[in-house]
């Protein structure tokens, strides 16, 4: 998004870039002193030749406002509502059916900084069909259709981009796999790894270098103001740069592997995975005929991409979803309508709130997503109950609910947990999930096509507190959301993550709210 919000007791400020072509640009703040903050903003002069004055085309917004973060979302909400007017949103087929997202390896054992384990090799969910049973029981546990999502499944090895197919394990296994999920009304998603040329693997034996060469594909990789290689992300898996999507052969190398998993019936494919937000390595190159320095083409670059792909897919006969790693930045969010969304990532930097989703609901649907990072800032086994509060949290966001799966079948705590380690109990997790999802398909006007709202329902409870690795968080033990329909209705949910009964205030009325249960109140028009 292109603001930011500082607020206390006694009111906050708003600071925003009100730029309809939405480039590329930094929003910024930072500790000034006692009640003091200080803001910053960059933005990335693109349009300009060298040596013209560059004068920032948009208003930069300041101003004074009351109340709390709803308040300053909702601000910056009616300015989406006016500036995205009119704009198409690529569907999701399976929206009312809302399945639980089912996440798993079929590399390795867990984390992949783990260097005792040799990624090259699958596990015990190879071959595909091995999988089956534990999708079917937790189907049926969670009473809900199921996607299974399939991480480290590219031939070269885990996350060694561009080229996916075949998959490890062989296409047969595979689409044998796919139509045994379709036949039982569930789905099939796959993790790609973005807009990177792997060179070469540092987790197993891939080298690219030959096709490198032969492909000219340092032509069509980003570049810095010298001319230098772009770094790569995720360092730690392999060697690699990024492509340059304003080049037409970087757009046909992405475009040729979403189009293959469309015509292999992949309900989702993240193909942007690792480009946080669908944005992309900033590019300098003066051979790509873009612009010497970055700015909107950028932007404009990416959205071209997206809209084209999305297109070809359908002219395929695939209804196949794309999705990039966290939240589909604010230009991205009606093309990429379905992403791992990952809120617990923001748990290491202090207490997130819904904001993105207060925004965006009415144009995406995420996934609460693989919850890779949350063994670096939650100690896991002292707060076994921390998976169920993430659960209920991503519901009260109105999110798609997901679980990382072992090869037994078993929900462990997120997607870099070694499977050695001690797996939270299984059956608060299913009854949890059930509840939740069963209230999501319920109250789908609100929670599916509905926008957040402020709550209006005070909760009084007890505080749940999660130890951190770098700091303690405290939480109601109630979390709560409020929620507003297309008709004008309102209605208020408070969920009850815990494995027990609890007593709470709700309106100042007594409460008692079961273990793992959800409580909807209708709020007056």
């Amino acid at each position: 998004m292109q603001f930011i919000a500082s607020y206390s007791q006694k009111g906050g400020v708003y600071f925003a870039a009100d730029d309809i072509g939405r480039a590329t640009k930094v929003i910024d703040f930072a500790n000034a002193g006692k009640d003091k903050i200080s803001l910053r903003i960059e933005a990335m002069c693109g349009s300009y030749q060298n040596g013209a004055e560059c004068v920032i085309p948009f208003d930069v917004v300041l101003r004074p406002f009351d109340g709390n973060w709803y308040d300053a979302c909702q601000i910056y909400r009616n300015w989406v509502k006016k500036t995205m007017s009119g704009e198409s949103v690529v569907k999701i087929p399976w929206l009312d059916e809302s399945p639980v997202t089912v996440i798993y390896v079929v590399r390795g054992a867990g984390p992949l900084n783990d260097k005792t384990l040799d990624y090259s090799q699958t596990n015990a969910l190879i071959p595909y069909e091995n999988a089956y049973p534990h999708i079917m029981r937790l189907s049926k546990e969670f009473d809900s259709k199921v996607m299974a999502l399939i991480m480290r499944w590219d031939h070269n090895g885990p996350w060694q981009p561009p080229y996916y197919w075949p998959p490890v394990g062989g296409a047969e296994s595979f689409r044998k796999f796919v139509d045994m999920l379709h036949k039982s009304g569930n789905y099939i998603g796959v993790y790609g790894s973005g807009t990177m040329y792997s060179k070469k693997s540092k987790v197993n034996d891939f080298d690219s270098s030959v096709d490198y060469a032969k492909n000219n594909i340092a032509k069509i990789t980003t570049r810095g103001p010298k001319g230098q290689s772009r770094m790569s992300i995720c360092e730690q898996l392999r060697d690699s740069e990024g492509l340059c999507i304003s080049c037409k052969k970087a757009r046909d190398i992405m475009e040729e592997q979403a189009l293959i998993c469309a015509r292999e019936n992949v309900d989702f494919f993240q193909l942007f995975d690792q480009n946080m937000g669908c944005t992309w390595l900033i590019c300098y190159s003066k051979e790509h005929g873009h612009p010497r320095v970055p700015g909107q083409w950028q932007t404009e670059a990416m959205r071209g991409f997206l809209k084209d792909l999305n297109a070809k897919i359908r002219l395929s006969g695939s209804s196949m979803v794309l999705g990039t790693e966290g939240a589909a930045a604010d230009p991205y969010v009606c093309d990429l309508p379905f992403n791992d969304l990952r809120d617990a990532s923001a748990l290491r930097f202090g207490k997130p709130v819904h904001g993105y989703q207060y925004v965006f609901h009415a144009y995406t649907n995420n996934f609460y997503g693989n919850q890779c990072e949350v063994p670096t800032f939650v100690k896991l086994e002292e707060v076994p109950d921390n998976l169920l509060f993430r659960l209920a949290y991503a519901f009260n966001g109105g999110e798609m609910l997901s679980v990382v799966m072992r090869q037994n079948g078993q929900i462990c705590w997120g997607a870099s947990t070694p499977w050695t380690m001690k797996a939270p109990e299984q059956a608060p997790v299913f009854k949890l999930v059930k509840n939740l999802n069963a209230a999501r398909k319920k109250y789908s006007n609100f929670l599916i096509y509905g926008e957040m709202i402020k709550p209006e329902i005070e909760v009084s409870c007890r505080t749940y507190v999660m130890p951190g690795k770098r700091r303690t968080l405290y939480y109601p033990e109630v979390l709560t959301s409020a929620w507003r329909d297309s008709d004008g209705n309102k209605i208020q949910f408070f969920v009850n993550f815990k494995t027990e009964k609890t007593t709470c205030k709700i309106g100042g009325k007594d409460t008692v709210l079961p273990p793992c249960s959800v409580l909807a109140i209708n709020l007056p028009r």
